[in-house]
């Protein structure tokens, strides 16, 4: 009787190890895709931020030039300091990230 109990406690056992394996396995599968997700989805967000911010130093380009066509220079300096700061900006972001 003693072998029998201890046949089915081992069985039991090597089961139990058997099946925590088994989720280990799925857990770090399901990680991983997860990581590459979010990967995907930062990447996406990065380009769509450095393409929104090329659309915008387009606009205050183009907007100079229009200015500076009206021979309203002051205003025209002025858009060219904000060019100037979000060219900046966009230098640092680029050093941060590296």
């Amino acid at each position: 009787m003693e072998t029998v109990e201890l046949i089915i406690k081992v069985s039991i056992s090597l089961f139990n190890a058997i099946a925590l394996g088994f989720v280990l396995i799925l857990v770090s599968r399901w990680h991983r895709r997860m990581e590459d997700k979010l990967n995907e989805i930062r990447e996406y967000t990065r380009r769509v931020s450095d393409r929104d911010d090329v659309i915008y130093m387009n606009q205050l380009q183009w907007l100079k030039s229009k200015l500076i066509e009206e021979e309203r220079y002051e205003e025209a300096a002025k858009i060219n300091k904000c060019i100037e700061d979000e060219y900046n900006k966009l230098k640092n972001r680029k050093h941060e990230s590296k």
